[in-house]
Parts: C-alpha cells; structure tokens; sequence
C-alpha cells in the first residue's frame, strides 16, 4: 500500500510499483505477486485510468515525455534518434551536475538564485572515484546476496530519469539514498582489500560526512535569515522573486478582480492564493492565435485584460508571438478578467496586450 501512495503522489513513483513486482517474480513469490497485482489493479490502475482521462492542456506525462516539446500536446511525436540524445543529455547533467553534490555541500540556497555546480575537480573527483566506488558496490551487494528490492528500484528510476523528459535534483533525491549505501559498500570493502581493516574507509567516511555537514552549517545564517523576515511578516521570505511575483499576482486578482478566470502555468497554485479563483493551464500552441482564442473561450469575457507576472527584471514589452514560448512563460501567470469601463487600471485596454513587468518595482494596478 506504501507504493500505491507514492504513485499517488507522485507517477514516477511506479518505479516502487514493478520493483515490488519483479522481486516477487524473480523470488517466485507466487502469493505474493498475486496480492501484489489485485492491489494495483483495484487502486493503481483506477487511478492511472482516470488521471488520463483528464490530463492537463499540456498533455498528461507519458504524452509530454513522447513528443519533441514536452509542453505543446500538438508537437510531432519524439524520434528514435531524439530519445537517445535524451538520455545522454540527462545522464551527463545527473553525472555532472546532482551526483558530485553528495561529495561538496551546496553552494547555494534556493532563494538565492539558481543553484551552482560544484567544482570542475570536484566534479571530476565524483566521476571517477565516486563512479568506479558506485560499481564496485553494486557488483559487490549482489554477489553478496540476491537481489533486494530496492535494487531493482534503483535501476526501475534511473531509467525513468534517463527518459523523463525534465531534469532536476528533486528527481535525483529519490535515488541519492541508495547510491551512498553502494557507496558504502564499496568504501569498506576497498578499504578491507587494500589496508586489511575498515578503518581507512571509515575515517574517509566521517571526512566526508564532516565536510558535508559544514557545508550545511554555512548556510544557517541566511536560513535565518528568511526566517526571520517571515516571522517579522514577510510571508514570502525565501522564494525566489518570479515566485514572488506569482503569488502576489494572484492574491491581487482574488482581492480586486472578483468575477477574474485565471490562466496560468501553475493554476492550482493560483487558484489557492486567489482564493478559489476558477484558474486553468494555457495551452502551449506554435500558434498565439490559438492560445487567445482558448483564453476567449465560452465562460470569459470578451473584453479580458491580460496582466503576465515574469521572472522579476523582465520589464520589457513582449511580442504576442512569446506565449508560444513556453521557455519564457513557465512561471508566468494570466489573469484574464472582467473589467467595467470605469476600472482604474493604467494599462491599456486591448484585449491582445501583453505587458511584462517587474512586480517588485511596479504593481499590476492600483
């Protein structure tokens, strides 16, 4: 039931789901596999069925993870080809970018800014040392014992990221736990090997540990930082400023525009700091005339007003041809509302404007 919850939070988590599976039929756990199956397919699979049902404007995941732009549904279907640039691509980001953050602490709070990469040598450190550690673990833990569980998830999730068609460290989290643990495995028995004892290895494990736990400590100050603004009644203390930004918008339409309909890129996020303004993805079309003609549909007004909340800095007019732009437009939000003629607002008033604007310097309207 643990591993249905997880597919229930998150899709990717149907990597617990055929680990257990294969385990129990590699095992010829043939009682097990059976309860196994009638669990999936009396919660899982509802789940699954109905979720596709109603994917998103954008595409449900395994139709954005088949296409060339994984946020327009009308894109052409991915290559062959394509989905082995994929994989190289994100195999060299996760060997590069998230597998040396488990040997150098983080740089960087999230608040921050976007978060830096480590070191070239450490970096180069993390593939070669950590990388020839990482296999001998493996091959080591499975000649010690059969095939565990999470052996197979391990391997079940890093094809998942190898395919998915987003990157990132959230994903990585997921596997980082059972890396160090072959990790571990490695260090003790190279250390046995080569020094006859474990204690080489442990000294380099406490090293390590010491290392990473400084880097932690180094960024107290400024998590006390946000800390102490938000207790001091800065409720966003901590975010970044495009999401800044994005719920200030949003509590603003839920306060000023009553009779709003929101169009955004996060719109369950809209719609819980509007208030419960009704909100809905916009469609990532090639074409904008697409897009309006969806903003316009049935239900809004037919003179909306578009206010666009970007990434903070961005204070430029953009070309109506941007909200094909997914790039440009991923944090951005829409509010498409019903104004009377006398709404004191100083933008224009047609319907086919689209400022950008700083938020943190100007309000959308006073």
């Amino acid at each position: 039931m643990l591993a249905v919850l997880a597919f229930y939070v998150r899709t990717a988590g149907v990597a617990l789901l055929g680990a257990a599976g294969l385990h129990a039929l590699l095992g010829r756990r043939w009682k097990r596999l059976g309860v196994l199956t009638a669990i999936v397919l009396l919660t899982a699979l509802p789940w699954f069925w109905w979720t596709s049902r109603r994917p998103p404007e954008t595409g449900g995941y395994l139709e954005q993870v088949s296409i060339e732009n994984r946020l327009d549904p009308t894109s052409d279907p991915l290559a062959p080809g394509s989905y082995v640039e994929r994989i190289a691509s994100n195999i060299d980001h996760y060997a590069t970018a998230d597998f040396p953050q488990m040997f150098w602490p983080l740089l960087r709070l999230p608040a921050e800014g976007a978060p830096m990469r480590p070191p070239p040598a450490v970096r180069v450190f993390s593939i070669l040392i950590g990388g020839v550690l990482l296999a001998i673990g493996i091959v080591a833990a499975l000649r010690a014992r059969k095939v565990a569980v999470w052996d197979l998830y391990g391997a079940a999730t890093l094809g998942i990221l190898a395919l998915w068609a987003w990157t990132g460290d959230r994903f990585f989290l997921t596997l980082a736990p059972f890396l160090y643990l072959y990790i571990l495995v490695a260090a003790d028995g190279v250390s046995r090997w080569f020094f006859r004892s474990p204690r080489p290895a442990q000294a380099a494990i406490a090293i390590l540990a010491a290392v990473l736990a400084i880097g932690a400590l180094r960024e107290i100050p400024s998590q006390w930082r946000f800390t102490r603004a938000w207790l001091g009644g800065d409720r966003w203390a901590g975010y970044q400023p495009f999401w800044q930004d994005y719920f200030e918008v949003a509590e603003w339409i839920g306060n000023e525009a009553p009779d709003a309909v929101i169009v955004a890129r996060k719109p369950t996020f809209a719609w819980y700091f509007s208030g419960g303004r009704p909100s809905f993805v916009y469609p990532f079309h090639g074409d904008p005339d697409a897009t309006w003609r969806t903003i316009r549909r049935p239900g809004l007004s037919a003179s909306t007003r578009t206010i666009v909340a970007p990434r903070r800095g961005s204070g430029r007019k953009a070309p109506r041809s941007s909200m094909a732009r997914s790039g440009a437009m991923h944090r951005s939000i829409v509010a498409a509302a019903r104004y009377s003629s006398q709404t004191a607002c100083p933008w224009g008033r047609s319907a086919r404007r689209l400022l950008r604007f700083p938020l943190r310097t100007r309000r959308p309207c006073v």
